[in-house]
């Protein structure tokens, strides 16, 4: 009787059983309730998702993707079952990938999430102290060179003088009559230094992984290998360049209407003409080809303004070496509207930096939805996308570190170090048979963070995720984000000259 009465009662409806349970519970006695109350005290309603033994790494992989690195550190603590999951290399190479946007870390993920809290917080594992190279350039303002570009502005020509990549430190040494770069390696403290055949003046320089280039005051652009110090160089059109580019072996000198395309392998210079301003411009590191974007005559105006209600187109090209003339050629261009930007949302073209290694990049500003205050936004090329970067509230600054594809260090006046953790967004692949005018767009990092570091204030500032170079008038002090870092000194034994 009991077993047809259970059988019936699961064989009912949703609705059915609803009326029937709630008319039993409606009879029940108060020992009888006791003993319901009992036994459902015993069943929690709880679903531990990661602690779940048949829950796959690849799922909590996919949840790691959305995870903050410092969240993902935090909930390692609720439970042995927690750290043990969200500890393995799978999950934490996720969350790597998805904060750092490349890169895969199997020996020592703990060791690279460290070393990204601290940059994220402005708290360096080590830091150390060196003489400034400004002060050299601060004490004798006016030492001639014979260029009108290095005659223009002293501050131009200071930050033309330094630079930084991949943990080795260069600046052009103004007590040398400017004719030599003085390299330091931060992880070792190996100091080298660099001159051409005739000792020339030297104007500006950019640096790389494998390369370093130097403009000089005759309008030869000087080339050396960083790992083997072989020198070479090529004669450059005009000492009014907007950029030097390097990216793997490649070179790129930029005009406001010419590009120069230089190989370290081949030794051969070539000239494309642009018919509008480029805004971004990236080079291959190996092949002789070259991707810029321009932006089309009817929004770049003079002084960069532009007007709000029309339309934003950009030309986006790829040009390759043709093999019979040995000249480069278009081999893809495609015409799209600016992404991420609405029509009438521009408002500012500036002109172009190098906020990111091996391209040029724009920064513009572009009216808020509210229309009090403005967004910055810089665009960068990563492969076949065009990446826009977006900071909130960004506080004006003349020089700006980017230390992550999302973390940017600002040197201010009033605030000292400002740490910046932007919003960027990618766009379709804008070197595609698809139509791209129609583009989504997927946001990868929706974090805003924004901390301010009373330290400084500095003049100029570079730097990765091992190293961030502040450099003064009176001190340049070196961060170190690594806890294998130890610092050295100005009279450290190992400071001395050869191949860094």
């Amino acid at each position: 009787m009991d077993q047809q009465i259970l059988s019936h009662f699961s064989a009912l409806p949703p609705q059915n059983r609803h009326a029937v349970y709630h008319g039993i519970l409606d009879q029940l006695r108060r020992a009888e309730w006791r003993e319901v109350k009992h036994r459902a005290d015993r069943i929690t309603f709880e679903c531990d998702i990661l602690g779940n033994e048949n829950l796959p790494l690849e799922i909590v992989a996919l949840i790691a993707e959305h995870l903050h690195l410092s969240d993902l550190i935090r909930l390692q603590r609720v439970s042995r079952k927690w750290h043990q999951v969200l500890s393995s290399s799978m999950v934490q190479n996720a969350a790597i990938r998805a904060t750092l946007a490349s890169g895969i870390y199997e020996s020592d993920t703990k060791s690279v999430i460290r070393k990204r809290l601290r940059a994220e917080r402005g708290q360096p594992a080590a830091t150390m102290k060196l003489s400034s190279p400004l002060s050299s350039v601060h004490n004798y303002p006016n030492r001639p060179l014979n260029t009108n570009r290095a005659l223009n502005v002293n501050n131009a020509r200071n930050i033309g003088a330094m630079g930084y990549s991949n943990g080795i430190y260069a600046y052009i040494d103004a007590l040398d009559d400017r004719t030599s770069i003085s390299l330091t390696n931060l992880r070792t403290g190996k100091m080298d230094r660099l001159t051409t055949g005739n000792r020339e003046p030297l104007i500006e320089h950019s640096i790389s992984t494998l390369l370093i280039a130097a403009v000089s005051s005759r309008g030869y652009c000087h080339v050396w290998d960083l790992r083997t110090q072989e020198q070479k160089s090529f004669r450059i059109s005009s000492l009014n360049y907007t950029h030097i580019l390097i990216n793997g072996l490649n070179l790129v000198v930029s005009y406001r209407s010419t590009i120069i395309h230089w190989g370290w392998e081949s030794g051969i210079a070539r000239t494309i003409q642009c018919p509008t301003c480029v805004f971004l411009l990236v080079p291959h590191p190996t092949e002789d080809s070259i991707t810029m974007v321009r932006v089309g005559e009817e929004v770049y105006y003079g002084k960069s303004m532009v007007i709000a209600d029309q339309e934003c187109q950009m030309h986006v090209e790829q040009y390759a070496v043709d093999s019979d003339s040995n000249d480069f050629y278009c081999a893809h261009s495609q015409e799209q509207q600016f992404p991420m930007i609405e029509s009438g949302e521009l408002y500012d073209l500036f002109d172009p930096q190098e906020l990111f290694k091996g391209q040029s990049s724009t920064i513009l500003v572009r009216k808020s939805p509210s229309g009090d205050d403005s967004v910055k936004m810089c665009f960068s090329l990563q492969g076949n996308q065009i990446i826009c970067h977006s900071f909130p509230a960004a506080p004006q600054a003349m020089w700006m570190a980017c230390v992550g594809p999302d973390l940017i260090y600002i040197p201010t006046s009033e605030h000292g170090i400002v740490i910046l953790d932007s919003t960027y967004k990618k766009s379709r692949a804008v070197l595609s048979t698809q139509d791209v005018g129609e583009c989504q767009h997927s946001i990868q990092r929706g974090i805003s963070l924004q901390r301010a570091i009373d330290v400084g204030p500095w003049y100029w500032v570079s730097g990765d995720s091992d190293f961030l170079v502040l450099v003064d008038y009176g001190v340049m002090e070196v961060w170190g984000f690594d806890d294998t870092w130890e610092p050295f000194s100005d009279q450290h034994p190992d400071r001395q000259a050869g191949v860094i």
